[in-house]
């Protein structure tokens, strides 16, 4: 058996978004067009891309969302991972990104699906997954648009209430405290989960949200929500897009690491109509049964269980990238004696 092999993609496109300025939490957290749009890709230069939450009573109580997209170039992998991680330096502080002010210590954030992420890359529209439609045309110069704000950039994005129970998880949640308030950046590693995995392996261009978790996600008011009711409180994450030291550090490029499979996707040996006309509806198939490996664990190549008491029902069943049930309804069952 050959070794797992680590395949490593850099940062191929970045972008934030921004909503902010008025004294009214719904019109910034809700908006779903942007004010502005700032393109971070690392073709346009070195720089940081941000996100964060503020509300600041010294400016009239005004509110500031800022959301952020990381995209990489997945064109290459067409079978789900074994394992998938994201890791990303974190700088906090003065002159990148702004200290926690009046936040509590299990304040979070998290990565998050982008509409459309899981369509098929021939299913990818301008409706469908605007960002990933995007960035077929323009991944390497920026896909980056206002209009992803809201619905058309976040999967089960809604207005006015709560994402808990409609967006697209890839990976757990952390504290912004675990970022250090000095001069150091930090490096971050998100693990990615299944819905990622299977989403890398989909998508010619992998793109997901860094967001606010407690506030933004959840639509809790700063104002209201914050350790002291009332005051400011805000912090913001900046993430640099390239590998330069022009701020006083050696930064480090935001990265997938994937890892994938001992055992590749592998060619029958046998045609299914050989020469003699001859259908082989099985037999092309016996040699790669038992080593044809999925997201770590082997698909059985067999389109029928063997063994089984009386015929499957497959009616309505279909089988995910990795090879396990699509959905959550339980596997076809069996007729009894």
């Amino acid at each position: 058996m050959s070794r797992a092999e680590i395949i490593t993609i850099n940062l191929g496109d970045g972008f934030d978004l921004n909503s902010g300025g008025t004294t009214n939490w719904t019109t910034e957290r809700d908006a779903t067009t942007a004010d502005t749009l700032v393109n971070r890709s690392p073709s346009v230069g070195n720089d940081f891309i941000e996100m964060g939450v503020s509300f600041d009573t010294s400016r009239g109580n005004a509110w500031n969302v800022k959301r952020m997209w990381l995209g990489f170039d997945t064109s290459g992998i067409t079978i789900p991972p074994e394992k998938a991680e994201i890791s990303l330096m974190v700088a906090n502080k003065t002159g990148i990104g702004s200290n926690p002010v009046n936040l509590a210590t299990d304040h979070k954030f998290t990565l998050v699906g982008i509409k459309g992420h899981k369509l098929r890359q021939r299913d990818v529209g301008s409706t469908t997954s605007p960002i990933r439609k995007g960035a077929a045309i323009a991944f390497s110069s920026g896909a980056g648009d206002v209009n992803f704000f809201g619905e058309s950039g976040i999967a089960g994005w809604s207005s006015g209430a709560s994402w808990a129970s409609s967006y697209v998880p890839y990976s757990d949640l952390k504290n912004v405290s675990l970022f250090s308030a000095s001069t150091t950046e930090d490096i971050v590693t998100f693990t990615l989960n299944r819905q990622a995995r299977l989403d890398i392996a989909t998508c010619d261009h992998f793109y997901f949200c860094v967001i606010d978790y407690t506030y933004d996600l959840l639509n809790v008011d700063p104002s209201t929500g914050s350790p002291s009711a009332g005051a400011a409180s805000s912090y913001e994450i900046a993430i640099p897009n390239a590998t330069f030291s022009d701020r006083g550090v050696n930064n480090v490029i935001p990265k997938l690491s994937l890892t994938v499979g001992a055992r590749k996707e592998q060619t029958p040996t046998k045609k299914r109509i050989d020469d003699k006309f001859t259908i082989n509806a099985f037999d092309d198939v016996t040699d790669q049964r038992k080593v044809f490996t999925r997201n770590g664990a082997t698909t059985d190549q067999v389109p029928f269980q063997l063994a089984t008491k009386g015929p499957l029902s497959l009616r309505g069943r279909e089988l995910a990238e990795d090879g396990g049930w699509e959905g959550s309804a339980d596997p076809p069952v069996i007729k009894k004696n």
